[in-house]
């Protein structure tokens, strides 16, 4: 779960740094962060959900 969240720091504040940057907003930056965010913890969280164990090799 730390992970995630980490993911999600990573990603939201260089977009809402650009968006603050570009929009000179700070709500711009502050939805550019929560969205991103979200976003990158929500495409990592299903990747990892979807992405099947490596099953057992049989042996010999």
């Amino acid at each position: 779960m730390l992970g995630l969240v980490l993911v999600g720091m990573a990603v939201g504040y260089p977009c809402a740094a650009i968006a603050l940057f570009i929009t000179q907003s700070w709500i711009a930056a502050l939805a550019t962060l929560s969205l991103s965010g979200m976003l990158a913890m929500l495409g990592l969280g299903l990747r990892l959900a979807v992405i099947p164990d490596d099953p057992a090799r049989p042996a010999g």
